[in-house]
């Protein structure tokens, strides 16, 4: 993912918004450890696609709230 392999992101992107849903998922589950220098490369990655406006509008809208708020609590912690 943060080396921006196609095969993983999808034709334009297309994966992104399942991608954000496991990350999302992982934190709400506790499977993410903030401990874990893992956690900071997620983090990492969802910044730079936060920075791509519409990118990160397509891939937090695909998102439930309990979803938006555990990659809020993910970019909070890392």
């Amino acid at each position: 993912m943060s080396s921006n392999n196609p095969i993983v992101l999808g034709p334009n992107n297309s994966n992104l918004p399942k991608i954000f849903s496991i990350i999302a998922d992982g934190e709400i589950n506790e499977a993410i450890k903030h401990e874990d220098p893992c956690t900071k490369r997620l983090a990492n990655v969802v910044r730079q696609v936060q920075t791509s406006g519409g990118l990160w509008t397509e891939c937090i809208s695909q998102l439930s709230a309990d979803q938006q708020g555990a990659i809020q609590e993910l970019l909070n912690s890392a």
